[in-house]
């Protein structure tokens, strides 16, 4: 193949293709249930974070009297870091139990309840798809195509002109 035919071929390769519906409405589906994960991750993060301002609030070297001034605006920086991230955490944990309430209200008006608590255990509670299938009964690969099915009907719900709290539709 010379070397104008395999440009070609490479450019046609690298060219976007066409969205199916079906891929539209996973995509939008898995957006919906992935701020969740996202919100969730976030609060891990801080978490960790808060963990260290905590560790350097209290953290003492040498005679705990006799603190020089430095060390001691670094410790009070350190606690004030770490109280306004209780309060972000705080704040971010509510609006996660909101959403969590929210994602089971929409999953719950699925037609088909086996594929909301399938998705529910698959995204929401973060199980692996053969945790999945072990739990309902079913083969890996039926999970999965079971996962798809569901997927769907939840992207093409999201695109119905239905109020859905938080979410912006595309």
């Amino acid at each position: 193949m010379n070397d104008a035919v395999r440009k070609e071929s490479l450019s046609i390769a690298l060219l976007p293709r066409e969205v199916s519906g079906e891929e539209a409405a996973m995509a939008r589906a898995l957006e919906y249930l992935n701020r969740v994960v996202r919100l969730e991750k976030n609060i891990d993060r801080m978490l960790q974070l808060q963990e260290h301002y905590r560790e350097l609030a209290t953290r003492t070297t040498g005679d705990p009297l006799s603190v020089p001034s430095g060390r001691e605006d670094q410790r009070s920086t350190a606690v004030a870091r770490y109280i306004d991230l209780e309060k972000e955490i705080n704040r971010d944990i509510d609006h996660l139990a909101d959403l969590r309430k929210e994602v089971k209200a929409v999953l719950s008006s699925m037609e088909d309840q086996l594929l909301s608590q399938m998705i529910e255990d698959r995204y929401l509670n973060s199980l692996r798809v053969a945790d999945v299938a072990r739990i309902s009964g079913f083969s890996v690969r039926h999970t999965q195509r079971m996962l798809r099915k569901g997927l769907l009907e939840l992207g093409r719900m999201l695109r119905q002109d239905r109020p859905m709290q938080g979410y912006v539709r595309p």
